[in-house]
Order: C-alpha cells, then sequence, then structure tokens
C-alpha cells in the first residue's frame, strides 16, 4: 500500500514539473522576451554605475520574463563573480561598458574596452565569449571562433558557446562539425530553443528538410516568439516551403500542399508558398483555388514571371485560351527571354491552328538557345502542318541530333517522319 502511494507521488511531482515546464514555455510572450531585453539594458546600466546587486536583481527579473535570455544568464553569473571576488569591482564595471558597447553596436569601442581588459581577464570564460560575440559581430569569424573555443575550454558546461560556435561552422560550410556543437548545446540543457533552431537552419541548408522541420517545431514549442520575429519567421516558412517542394517533386501532392499551408502560416507575406500551392491546387484540379494563390503572389510581387506563367497554364487547362494568351503576352512583357511564356505560347496557338504565330514562338525560343530541342521538335511540327517540308525536316533532323537519348522513342517517330516527307519530295520531283 505504501509502495503504490509513493509511486502515485511521484507521478504527481512529475505531472507538476511537466505542467510547470509547460506554463513557463508558453508564458514567453513577445512582450516577455521584450520586456527581458530592457530589464537587461537596465541591469547593464545599473552595473556601469557600480550598483552591481540593482544589476543583480534587474538580470534576474530578465530571466523571470524570458528564462532563455542568454545575456541576462551570462550576466547575472559575472554579477555573481564580481561579488564573490573572482574579479575586482573595477574591472567588473569596465567589462559592462564593453558589454553595453557590444549591445548597441559600437563593436570598435567594445573591442578596445576588452582588450584594455585582456591582461588580467585571460582566464575568465565569460570574458572569452563576449570577446568572441563581438568578433562575430564584426565578421571576424575566425578570432571569434577561437575565442568562443578558449571559452568552452574553461567551461565547457554553458550551453550557448557551443551554438555560437556551432554558427561559424556552418558558416563555414563544416555542417558535420556544427551539428556536433548544436547536439552538445541540446546535450546540456535540452530546454532552450537556439541549438534546435539553429541546427534546423544547416538541415534545411543541406537538404534534410523532415529534420529541419522537425528541430523548427521544436524551437517553436520552447520560444512561441518566434513566430514574430521577422527573420526567423521567414526562415522557417523557407523550411516548410522546401519540404513542399520536396513532397512536391515526389507527387506527394496532399503532403505537399499540407506544407505550403504550414508555410504561409509562418509568414503570410512571403509568396513562394503561395506559388508553390498553386501549382499543387492544380495538380489535385481545384483550379479556382490555383488561380486564387497567383493572383496572390502578383499582390506580394506584380512582376513574378511565374505567377503570370502559371496562372497561363491553370487557364489552359481550363480551355480558356483567351485569357491563357493574355497572361502568357504579360509574362512575356515583364521577362521579354522567358524560354517557357515562349514554349506554351507557341503550343496554345499550334492547338488553336495559328501556325505561323507558333512557328514565329518556336524560332523566338531557337534565338535564344540554339540547343533548346522542345524548340525543334515543335517547330519541326508546325512547319509539317503548314506544309513547308522542307524545313520540317530540317528541324526534325535537328531535333533527333541533339535530343538525349532517353527521348529514344519520340526520335524514332521524327526519323520515320522525316523519311516519309523525304521519300514525297522525291516523288514530287520525279
Amino acid at each position: 500500500m505504501k509502495k503504490i502511494i509513493w509511486i502515485k507521488i511521484c507521478v504527481g511531482i512529475i505531472a507538476f514539473c511537466l505542467q510547470t515546464t509547460f506554463a513557463q514555455i508558453k508564458t514567453i510572450r513577445m512582450e516577455d522576451a521584450r520586456s527581458s531585453t530592457l530589464m537587461v539594458y537596465e541591469g547593464i546600466e545599473q552595473a556601469m554605475d557600480g550598483y552591481l546587486e540593482v544589476a543583480g536583481m534587474k538580470f534576474e527579473k530578465a530571466l523571470q520574463y524570458n528564462w532563455q535570455n542568454y545575456i541576462a544568464y551570462s550576466c547575472h553569473l559575472l554579477i555573481d563573480d564580481i561579488l564573490d571576488g573572482q574579479l575586482s569591482e573595477n574591472q567588473g564595471v569596465e567589462f559592462f561598458k564593453g558589454i553595453d558597447a557590444w549591445i548597441y553596436a559600437d563593436y570598435d569601442r567594445a573591442q578596445n574596452v576588452f582588450n584594455s581588459l585582456a591582461e588580467n581577464l585571460n582566464e575568465y570564460w565569460i570574458f572569452y565569449f563576449y570577446k568572441g560575440l563581438n568578433r562575430e559581430s564584426l565578421k571576424q569569424y575566425d578570432d571569434a571562433f577561437r575565442y568562443y573555443t578558449n571559452a568552452i575550454e574553461l567551461q565547457p558546461t554553458f550551453f550557448y558557446t557551443f551554438v555560437r560556435r556551432g554558427r561559424i561552422y556552418a558558416k563555414k560550410k563544416r555542417y558535420d562539425m556544427a551539428i556536433l556543437d548544436f547536439n552538445h548545446s541540446i546535450a546540456i540543457d535540452s530546454t532552450h530553443y537556439a541549438a534546435y533552431y539553429e541546427r534546423g537552419v544547416v538541415y534545411q541548408e543541406i537538404g534534410e528538410y523532415e529534420k529541419s522541420i522537425a528541430d523548427y517545431e521544436r524551437a517553436y514549442y520552447l520560444y512561441p516568439p518566434l513566430r514574430q520575429t521577422l527573420h526567423e519567421s521567414i526562415k522557417i516558412c523557407e523550411g516548410y516551403n522546401n519540404l513542399g517542394m520536396k513532397n512536391m517533386q515526389d507527387e506527394d501532392y496532399p503532403q505537399a500542399l499540407q506544407n505550403f499551408i504550414d508555410a504561409i502560416n509562418w509568414n503570410r507575406d512571403f509568396h513562394e508558398p503561395y506559388l508553390n500551392r498553386g501549382i499543387v491546387y492544380r495538380h489535385l484540379q481545384f483550379m479556382e483555388a490555383a488561380i486564387t494563390d497567383f493572383n496572390r503572389v502578383l499582390d506580394l510581387d506584380t512582376a513574378h514571371i511565374e505567377a503570370y506563367y502559371n496562372l497561363a497554364v491553370t487557364y489552359k487547362q481550363k480551355n480558356n485560351f483567351a485569357k491563357t494568351l493574355d497572361y502568357l503576352n504579360m509574362a512575356k512583357e515583364i521577362k521579354s527571354d522567358h524560354i517557357p511564356t515562349y514554349q506554351l505560347l507557341g503550343e496554345t496557338y499550334y492547338e488553336l491552328r495559328q501556325f505561323d504565330q507558333a512557328i514565329e514562338m518556336f524560332e523566338m525560343i531557337l534565338s535564344f538557345n540554339r540547343d533548346n530541342y522542345w524548340g525543334y521538335y515543335w517547330l519541326a511540327l508546325s512547319y509539317d502542318v503548314k506544309r513547308k517540308y522542307p524545313e520540317a525536316i530540317q528541324a526534325y533532323e535537328t531535333f533527333i541530333k541533339i535530343a538525349p537519348e532517353e527521348f529514344y522513342e519520340q526520335k524514332v517517330k521524327m526519323y520515320e517522319r522525316a523519311e516519309r516527307l523525304k521519300r514525297w519530295i522525291i516523288k514530287r520531283q520525279e
């Protein structure tokens, strides 16, 4: 009986802790993050004026608003070390002046302050950490990497140093090492979003889109203000968009559709997911929804060539040739050498039996690219139906010569047609 009671107590404690953590995660709002940042600014001001205990309370307050604020966390540790005598008060005040300069983007002044402290603080890990932050801000990545490594060697349990060094590995495209650093950060403290987010960026960069999205979702769960932070929301939007494109290429249209919806939910002002969702809608035969999405792209970017082109494709599938031609001509005005536009124009004119216009479009394609075998293919068909057989034969033979072997069947048919036309011409000459 006692054993059962203790089990219930333990389960209750675990449930309470999980609820507490969940509540803590969910209460981080954008206004809390902003309040936390404001408390950091005030804390640094108090520290520079020598009011260290007051500064410490400000940093504590900052962490209450947002316990993931790494500046508040590191500054609070710095205050503790000053009060414990690991640094003198004068050294601490000067250090905070350097931190203040870094926060307000006066990186040269920050570097001068840090350099003046180097002789006395060269064994202090927080000092190396902020030197690394400042050098990274100056885009002096090799120096920043070295300082982060020094900080890690002196204090290997601060999760955020691994995040910063991992970012530099990623900039150098050493993705395997970046992921190792992010993994190490997560192993130290799995409740902070930064390592998940940065690892998601790397996975996105190397095309591991499912892993990327999983990390983004975890980061957002831990830090909801990501949705309101412009750069991050666009990055996560791109992540869902990339995963959707992969699923679209695999013809998994229902899953791709959900990915693009997720992308749009993250950032409604990024045009690419609307374009891709429109293409998926067209594949799923939801033509009006596709048209709505392509028009939304044009609301965001009035000169988006692919939106005009895809509107034309959609209307062509609806057999609305007038609107097809309208949108293709608008696309041609925006980008006068957009080969897909001329290709679709030529095919549309061909279907409408306006063969002279079709020939003009396919000739235009070949003026842009003499190796465009589909240009020769359709040009041959157009000349053939116009009974301009010598020109058709020449186009057929060029297609046969330059088209890849994967189009073997088409090449055989073109060869047979060209030979038939040659025999017909010889017969007429006899």
